[in-house]
């Protein structure tokens, strides 16, 4: 198999800009091109000599290009005033480094050929690895790659669990990371697919590495009965779940948070309807996001919040289609067909999923069991409530989901 480079990087962490061209700095690694060239938070980068950024999308496209090495010359905009022309030399990605634990970066091919990056974070003596734990990720088009972030929540979870003695496998999705091809339009079962074949590819390799967990993280959790029973896994974790169908679990997270925030009665049950307007005519009708809005005009009240974006079909940044999936993808039968051990856990500061879901997915299990995680948000924050995550009020990490987690698995394995 040929060799996945590492590619270039910037050195940022950045937000789209809704019905705005170009993305948003969110911060600066120190000693990487964009530091040493004075981009700083809160700067807009809108595009190079040759190609604007006219959405995150084609941002990521471009970046995904980079190249070490090579010079580039980006217009960036601060406080609003006109763009400078900003020259940056970029370096290769650089790659996460933890004490006592050591990253394997390695590719796995698809059957097209593309290659998709693995990350395979060890305990410092591979020999004294219990086992490995597939992490399956959520709905978000983010990179598992985390180099620049050593106090990222997830990143400090895969290394506590590696300290733990695991071998924590995470898979990049395609045209994330270092990973080939193009992604962001594809469907739920595509990715789950992708995913799943590399995994078997990892698996046929034949690393003693021990035997697998599969662990489904938020949305992750409908492909991990799947991906145990191809890879023959011990068990499954999952954790920010849900049970219930899309349309009940997000009308359900809806009302959860207007009511947390205040909302009146009116307000929410206006919101909710449309929701589920949106759920009719896009998930169940099969049409576009543009004819929702066309069809629904109180949709329009809530376009922003939503990112209802009818040019590009998509909505909170994924495509129509991928939604869709996700509303016609079975959640309890799945389980209920599973024989391993199943442990579902819950962050009692978690807003966006309830802890009678999760109790519900232990129950629906044949070996099912429940836990929950004091002082843990959805993102596996710290927090001291579900209303302070909701605020955004988070402390640092909360280590409790993967001590749990490695507690849990080392009986299974």
């Amino acid at each position: 198999m040929r060799t996945l480079p590492r590619r270039g990087a910037l050195g940022i962490r950045f937000e789209p800009r809704k019905g705005a061209p170009g993305v948003r700095v969110l911060s600066v690694a120190e000693g990487t091109a964009a530091a040493r060239a004075d981009v700083r938070p809160g700067d807009v980068l809108l595009g190079d000599r040759g190609t604007p950024f006219a959405d995150e999308r084609a941002f990521r496209q471009w970046a995904s290009r980079l190249r070490a090495g090579t010079q580039i010359q980006l217009f960036v905009e601060r406080d609003k005033g006109t763009p400078d022309l900003v020259e940056l030399a970029i370096d290769e990605r650089p790659r996460e480094r933890a004490a006592g634990v050591v990253h394997h970066y390695t590719q796995a091919s698809l059957g097209d050929g593309t290659l998709l990056r693995v990350i395979v974070s060890q305990p410092e003596h591979t020999q004294s690895s219990r086992g490995r734990i597939l992490v399956l990720p959520g709905y978000r088009r983010d990179s598992w790659d985390w180099p620049g972030a050593s106090d990222y929540p997830l990143r400090r979870w895969v290394e506590d669990l590696a300290r733990a003695r695991f071998s924590v496998v995470r898979i990049e999705r395609r045209g994330l990371g270092d990973s080939e091809g193009d992604g962001a339009n594809q469907s739920l079962f595509e990715e789950r697919d992708d995913l799943l074949h590399a995994a078997q590819q990892i698996n046929d390799e034949g690393h003693d590495l021990g035997p697998w967990v599969v662990h489904g993280y938020s949305l992750g959790a409908l492909s991990a009965p799947l991906a145990a029973e191809g890879l023959d896994a011990r068990g499954v974790c999952v954790f920010g779940a849900g049970i219930d169908t899309w349309t009940e679990y997000m009308d359900a997270l809806l009302r959860r948070r207007m009511t947390m925030l205040g909302a009146g009665e009116g307000e929410i049950e206006h919101a909710v309807r449309a929701q589920q307007a949106l759920t009719s005519v896009v998930h169940v009708g099969g049409a576009s996001v543009r004819d929702a809005l066309g069809l629904h005009p109180p949709l329009e009240r809530y376009a922003e919040e939503w990112a209802l974006d009818a040019e590009a079909n998509t909505i909170d940044g994924r495509p129509a289609r991928f939604w869709r999936d996700v509303y016609e993808c079975p959640t309890a039968a799945p389980i209920e067909a599973m024989s391993v051990p199943l442990l579902a856990q819950w962050g009692e500061c978690d807003w966006i999923t309830s802890r009678t879901e999760h109790e519900r997915i232990a129950r629906c299990a044949k070996r099912g069991e429940f836990a929950s995680v004091p002082r843990t948000d959805h993102g596996l924050h710290a927090c001291e409530s579900a209303m302070a995550s909701l605020r955004g009020e988070a402390a640092g990490y909360a280590e409790g989901a993967a001590l749990a987690l490695a507690r849990w698995a080392s009986a299974l394995v």
